[in-house]
């Protein structure tokens, strides 16, 4: 099953380096394949650390302000629709601890 995560992020990066470790575990013990993790940087002020800048499968749209979860959620969903990528599941996920 391919499957695309919309996450949207406020500031805890270290959180979604957690979340992404347990999504490559999954990955691996489940035959799911991730084909996209898009990542709505919801007006963050933290940088992007380079081990996520450097993920193939990580896709970060920034927001210029902080919009709140909900909408960050809806334009993480539509920037998914817009690119299809041939996953057959989206699954929203919260990435802050």
């Amino acid at each position: 099953m391919k499957i695309s995560v919309v996450s949207p992020l406020f500031n805890d990066w270290e959180s979604l380096s957690i979340l992404i470790n347990e999504i490559n575990c999954l990955y691996e013990s489940d035959n799911i394949i991730i084909n996209k993790i898009v990542i709505v940087n919801d007006g963050s002020n933290d940088k992007v650390p380079l081990d996520i800048l450097n993920n193939e499968k990580i896709e970060i749209v920034d927001l210029a302000t902080n919009l709140g979860h909900q909408r960050a959620i809806c334009i993480g969903l539509c920037h998914v629709f817009e690119k299809p990528n041939g996953s057959d599941l989206v699954v929203v996920m919260d990435s802050d601890g």
